[in-house]
């Protein structure tokens, strides 16, 4: 078995061993932790990564049909905008309240 980022208590909870992660019909399984992955991330990020993120779940089980991708324009267009919203945080945004974090794991502050 090559790599396997999930969490392997979730891949349990649906029904697939960690040595199953191939097998065909475990697909619904790996899609359910899959989208459980992308929902508890999402608070996290707005980015390209965020984008497959999205693809995933949106495709469910026939995610793993494929490469789930973000095409070149549309990462052109998340990274411009991200470059804007940077920009504006560092100008306009210092005089705003920070977002909250409640609930978000931050790192701790040696």
């Amino acid at each position: 078995m090559g790599r396997c980022y999930l969490p392997e208590d979730w891949l349990l909870e649906a029904g697939v061993g960690p040595n199953d992660l191939r097998n065909p019909a475990n697909r619904a399984g790996l899609a359910r932790v899959a989208r459980r992955m992308v929902e508890e991330a999402e608070p996290y990020y707005d980015s390209a990564v965020a984008d497959i993120g999205r693809g995933v779940h949106k495709l469910g089980s026939a995610a793993w049909d494929s490469r789930v991708s973000t095409s070149r324009w549309r990462k052109v267009r998340l990274l411009l905008r991200a470059s804007v919203l940077a920009l504006l945080a560092r100008t306009v945004g210092r005089w705003r309240e920070p977002p909250p974090r409640q609930g978000l794991w931050t790192r701790s502050r040696r």
